[in-house]
């Protein structure tokens, strides 16, 4: 029995030992996500806010009963709704663009980071950044008061434009080529003498990324902080628009803290909510 008993013992030992194993491997494999916990954070609370609460549920209604108000006719008493319909379209590709592209500056710039990315990652970039139209796809049926036939149109714009944001994530890497046999001169290489530095090469297009997005989040974000200006910003744009063009704007802004604090190993998330 004893003989047994220890045998038992053993095995549940090993069995422990490798499922430790297997947890800081998929730890390790996981590693990279480590740095989009606030991108993931965000998405997931905006995606939430526009699908389940009634909040976003009257946002969306009121985006549909206003574009069958206007029967689709051009005229100039409609021109305000069809610029909220194409503000609310053009925040959801802002804030994908920023997810699928800092996403991808992350794992470039992260400590030791000398490996192509992993497939699977490179997937979840892409998939965040058609996020903001597949959350706005679903919630529009959802929302309207007569189900698809009554935003059908708009479905399907926003579909083609996921498809084709989709399209451009797949063929990034053959424009950029393209690009570069074209004379582009797109290495941002500190040594003359060394033409590259291996997949994680930061780009020219790369810092011009970093600064347009910075600029125009910094922007936005202080316009809604003066309250008149804010008052005319919100009307212009619509609750939906802004709500996920502010989560665009929060990507960049968000990602460039975790860029200069990740070397401390400071827990950001914890701290957002403490002060908050």
């Amino acid at each position: 029995m004893a003989g047994i008993g220890s045998r038992l013992i053993e095995i549940c030992v090993m069995c422990l030992r490798w499922c430790g194993e297997q947890c800081q491997r998929l730890g390790n494999e996981l590693a990279p996500l480590a740095d989009l916990r606030i991108m993931l954070i965000v998405l997931a609370v905006g995606g939430s806010l526009l699908l389940f609460a009634d909040a976003g549920e009257d946002v969306v209604r009121q985006l549909v009963d206003s574009a069958n108000a206007t029967d689709f006719q051009l005229r100039p008493d409609n021109a305000p709704i069809f610029l909220r319909w194409t503000v609310f379209l053009l925040s959801c590709v802002w804030t994908g663009l920023n997810a699928w592209y800092w996403a991808h500056l992350l794992y470039k710039t992260a400590p030791g980071a000398t490996m192509e990315q992993p497939v699977w990652f490179t997937w979840v970039r892409r998939f965040l950044g058609v996020l903001p139209l597949t959350f706005a796809i679903i919630a529009m049926p959802l929302s309207a008061r007569h189900g698809l036939r009554d935003n059908w149109i708009a479905v399907l714009v926003f579909v083609a434009a996921a498809v084709l944001l989709m399209w451009f994530f797949l063929a990034r890497d053959r424009i950029a080529a393209r690009m570069a046999r074209a004379g582009w001169k797109m290495t941002e290489v500190a040594d003359p003498a060394v033409p590259d530095r291996g997949p994680n090469t930061i780009f020219r297009g790369d810092f011009w990324f970093v600064y347009v997005t910075s600029f125009v989040s910094l922007v936005a974000l202080g316009i809604l902080c003066v309250p008149l200006a804010r008052t005319y910003f919100a009307w212009a744009m619509g609750p939906a628009a802004l709500t996920f063009g502010a989560i665009g704007c929060i990507i960049p802004l968000t990602s460039m803290v975790i860029y200069y604090t990740r070397q401390y190993q400071i827990p950001i998330v914890l701290v957002g909510i403490w002060r908050s």
